[in-house]
């Protein structure tokens, strides 16, 4: 489930990068890499692939909430415990680096 969510965006958001350094740079150092028209079709294009990735990112994560919750809590541990408990392990944290 975690390997579906990262592949899914790390498919979308890669495309909308490339797209968004190169317009970037096109309008930077006026160079011409797009027409007008593609640019604005580029990132046409890549939103609608972001507004349609965020369905399947929310089945994915809505399929099994064990598995999710479990790796979540594996990677913010302090997520499962209360604010003060969080605050108090930050504090500790903070003093032993």
């Amino acid at each position: 489930m975690l390997v579906t969510v990262v592949g899914v965006f790390l498919a979308v958001e890669l495309p909308q990068a490339v797209t968004l350094i190169l317009l970037i740079v096109q309008y930077t150092f006026r160079l011409r890499i797009f027409t007008r028209d593609a640019g604005a079709v580029a990132s046409l294009v890549c939103n609608l692939v972001i507004l349609l990735s965020y369905p399947t990112i929310v089945v994915a994560c809505c399929a099994d909430p064990d598995v999710f919750a479990t790796v979540f809590y594996a990677v913010r541990p302090e997520a499962k415990i209360g604010r003060s408990e969080a605050r108090r392990l930050r504090s500790v944290r903070a003093e032993l680096m």
